[in-house]
C-alpha cells in the first residue's frame, strides 16, 4: 500500500472515531437564558380611593392628608381577606388583592383589599 493511501485510511478512521466520540460525549454549550422583565402592576385608582376613603371615615383625617406609601399584590386566604370579624362567615377561597400601606398625621396603617377595591379591611394594630 502506498503512503498516500495509508494516510487517507488513517484520516478516515480518526474522523470516524471523532464523530462517534461526539455522539457519546456531547459537548455542552452555554445557553443565554432570556428573562422577561417582571411586570409591575400598579395599584388601581379604585383600590386607592376605597382605602383612602375608608381610612378617612374611620380616623376623621381628611383624604388630602393621607398618602399611600407602599402597596403589593397579595393572595388572601379567604373572602374576609384573612381578617374575620367575630361570628363572621367568610368564603373559603383564595382572593387576589392588595396590601396597601397608608401614612398621615405621623401614623401608619395597613389595609387589605380584594383586586378591585370592593372589599377593604384595616389590619389590626400590632401590639
Amino acid at each position: 500500500m502506498n503512503y498516500v493511501l495509508k494516510r487517507a485510511i488513517a484520516l478516515l478512521f480518526l474522523t470516524a472515531i471523532i464523530i462517534l466520540a461526539a455522539n457519546f460525549f456531547p459537548v455542552e454549550t452555554a445557553k443565554a437564558e432570556v428573562q422577561k422583565p417582571a411586570v409591575v402592576e400598579s395599584l388601581s385608582d379604585r383600590v386607592a380611593s376605597a382605602v383612602i376613603t375608608d381610612l378617612s371615615k374611620q380616623t376623621g383625617i381628611s383624604p388630602e392628608k393621607l398618602k399611600i406609601t407602599r402597596y403589593s399584590r397579595q393572595t388572601w386566604s379567604n373572602g374576609c381577606l384573612g381578617i374575620a370579624k367575630p361570628d363572621e362567615i367568610c368564603t373559603q377561597a383564595l382572593v387576589e388583592g392588595w396590601r396597601v400601606v397608608v401614612s398621615g398625621n405621623n401614623r401608619t396603617w395597613v389595609y387589605r383589599s380584594n383586586r378591585n377595591g370592593r372589599i377593604v379591611r384595616l389590619e389590626p394594630a400590632k401590639k
